[in-house]
This record gives C-alpha cells, structure tokens and sequence, in this order.
C-alpha cells in the first residue's frame, strides 16, 4: 500500500460517515414525518373532511427525509483527523494513522534528520498495517433500532 493509496483510504472513510450521519438524519426527518402525516389523515377522517389532497400529505414524508438525506450529506465534513482517529480505534491499530496524517501535517523546513527518520519509519508501520484495514467491515453504516419501526408505520399509513 502506497500513501496515496491510504489517503484514499482515509476519504472512503470520510464518505463512508458522511453517508452514515445523512441517513440517519433522513430516517429522523421521515419518522417526525411520518408522525405529522399520521395526525393529519386522523383529523381528516376523525372530522370526515374530504381527503382530496391526501396524496400529497403521504408523499410529503418522503420527500422531506429526501431533502434531508442530501442536505445533511453536503452539509457534515468530518475532519481527516477526526477519520484517522476512529479508523484507528476501530481496527485496533494503536493510532498509527492519526500519528502519520499528524506527521504529515509538519513542514519539512523545521525537520532534522531523527525525526526524518520517524517519519519514514513511522509510515512505514502505517502502510504495512493499512494493508488489512478493510474500510466496509470497520465503518459500517449502522442503523439505529427505531428505524425497523418506520416501515410499517408507513404501510399502516
């Protein structure tokens, strides 16, 4: 494994939690609008008002938690320090990547020789160790329990 094979590493992570936090804030978003939608045909058929625009109060969840999913996407960036840190705790890897994205920060200018050297030892230990790092295994995209029950809220919608 190369540098700009880790580095790439690093950003499916980053996608990976992007995607995570964005659905999360989709199923949110359609369960609260599941929730408003479900009061709204009750007072309809509680009131025995006409239901002509019903449709729209249906579809409306949808749509919301699909404004939703991609604002929440485009809008969380989380930092490649921040990325390092939990793909090292995940894999177990004594935070050798957040070490070499840190020493990949410093300037060369201000280096002597012994820390040249940790740098290239301490990449070194980082790519042999990446090589295992399996990026769907140690980010999976977890679902919260509550979710399972918004399927049937909407099929008894």
């Amino acid at each position: 494994m190369t540098e700009t094979e880790l580095e790439f590493l690093l950003a499916r992570a980053a996608t990976r939690m992007r995607w995570e936090r964005a659905v999360r804030v989709a199923l949110l978003t359609l369960g609260v609008g599941l929730s408003v939608a479900a009061a709204i045909v009750l007072c309809f058929r509680w009131r025995a008002i006409s239901s002509d625009f019903l449709g729209v109060v249906l579809a409306s969840p949808l749509v919301a938690a699909s404004i939703a999913l991609f604002a929440a996407f485009f809008h969380y960036r989380p930092a490649l320090q921040q990325v390092a840190y939990l793909l090292d705790q995940r894999a177990a890897s004594q935070e050798h990547v957040v070490t070499w994205h840190e020493l990949r920060q410093l300037p060369d200018t201000t280096r002597d020789e012994l820390q040249r050297g940790l740098q290239a030892a301490q990449r070194t230990c980082t790519l042999r160790k990446a090589q295992d790092f399996n990026i769907r295994r140690l980010m999976p995209i977890n679902l919260p329990i509550w979710t399972r029950a918004l399927g049937p809220a909407f099929l008894l919608l």
